[in-house]
Order: C-alpha cells, then sequence, then structure tokens
C-alpha cells in the first residue's frame, strides 16, 4: 500500500490510501467464512481494516479515502514503490 495526497474539487486534498490486495490471504479469509473472494468482499474487509487503523490516528493523518489496485506498484531496482507515479493513476 502507498499513502498520498489527491485533490478534491469539493474537499481539498485528501489522505488516500492505494492498496494491493494479498491474493492469497484473500482466498484464505474467503475460505474461512465459507464464501467466494469476490470485490465485495475484498472492498468490505479492506473497509474495516482501514475504519479500525483511523482510530488510532489523529484527525489530520486519517485515512479519507482509498483505491483497490488490481496491479502491482511500478517500483524502482532497491524495491521502493516510484510515487511520483501514483498521483497520474
Amino acid at each position: 500500500s502507498a499513502v498520498i495526497g489527491t485533490s478534491d474539487v469539493k474537499q481539498g486534498e485528501l489522505i488516500t490510501a492505494q492498496i494491493v490486495p494479498d491474493a492469497e490471504a484473500f482466498m484464505k479469509y474467503a475460505e474461512e467464512l465459507g464464501e467466494q473472494v469476490s470485490e465485495k468482499l475484498i472492498h468490505d474487509k479492506i473497509k474495516t481494516e482501514v475504519e479500525a487503523v483511523n482510530q488510532l490516528l489523529t484527525a489530520y493523518k486519517r485515512i479519507q479515502k482509498f483505491e483497490i489496485r488490481e496491479q502491482e506498484f511500478e517500483k524502482t531496482t532497491t524495491h521502493k514503490i516510484k510515487r511520483h507515479f501514483l498521483k497520474n493513476n
């Protein structure tokens, strides 16, 4: 995951998390629940986790929006996320 600032016409700048879900972890999670992996299952679980993390943060640090990515982040040769590409995607 990566956290960046994004612009919103109505709200100004928002703290946005871009998250790449772990497919294997969600398959195990869905199996435990006796369900199939679905976009709704992934979205609901990530939303729950973001809300839990937000409870631990001060108001100005809270994640206001999150996006689920299907593709991995582009990385440097040292395996760091190329953050300058995130705002364009």
